[in-house]
């Protein structure tokens, strides 16, 4: 069917109109070249960015714990048996683990041992003791300082030291009543009252028994 002149004039008509409002080649260009500029073009309003922001960190992967929890710092105090013997293995002479455990306050003993002591732990410090001491010292502040710590277990942490040391054999508990007579002896007459006779009792029980 032919069309007549005036349906011809309008699909021309429509067809220039949709060409009038078809985006041209050096538009869609500027578009794109306003958007990489930071501007954002009506063409591209309404996308989502997915640029991900800069990484603040100097290194290629940035670390977000630096430092683990569980470490421990040379300078802290141990907080139970297991990290008491950990640290005690720092020392290579009973001298130095004697004179650490001495500057370890009672309340950290009782904080370190509320619930126990470890017998094979009491064992050791009381074998380092023992080799410090028996049959004599000539460093008077060695025993001393052996005093102190046995007094601290024993007016801090009663329960945990004599229940600890009634797991010793005959062996451990002859070297415990030797530790403890040659502490006895070494005390000088100006030193002041100390916790060892209940040290004693609690290890070995009292001389009457």
């Amino acid at each position: 069917k032919l069309l007549g002149c005036s349906d011809r004039g309008g699909i021309a008509s429509s067809l220039a109109s949709s060409c009038l409002h078809r985006p041209t080649q050096a538009a869609m260009a500027s578009a794109v070249s306003a958007r990489v500029e930071g501007g954002t073009s009506e063409l591209l309003r309404g996308i989502p960015k997915f640029r991900k922001a800069p990484s603040t960190g100097g290194g290629r992967h940035a670390a977000t714990n630096p430092v683990p929890a569980q470490v421990q710092r040379n300078d802290a105090l141990p907080n139970n048996c297991h990290e008491l013997s950990r640290s005690l293995k720092r020392f290579a002479t009973a001298e130095e683990k004697v004179r650490w455990l001495a500057e370890i306050p009672g309340e950290a003993f009782a904080r370190m041992f509320r619930v126990e002591i470890d017998a094979e732990l009491l064992q050791l410090m009381v074998r380092e003791m023992y080799a410090l001491v028996v049959p004599s010292c000539t460093d008077d502040t060695l025993p001393a300082a052996c005093r102190g710590v046995l007094g601290a277990l024993a007016r801090h942490c009663p329960r945990a030291l004599e229940f600890a040391a009634s797991f010793a054999t005959a062996g451990e508990r002859a070297k415990m009543e030797a530790l403890l007579t040659a502490l006895e002896g070494s005390r000088s007459e100006s030193e002041s009252e100390d916790d060892l006779p209940l040290a004693r009792r609690l290890l070995v029980g009292s001389r009457d028994n």
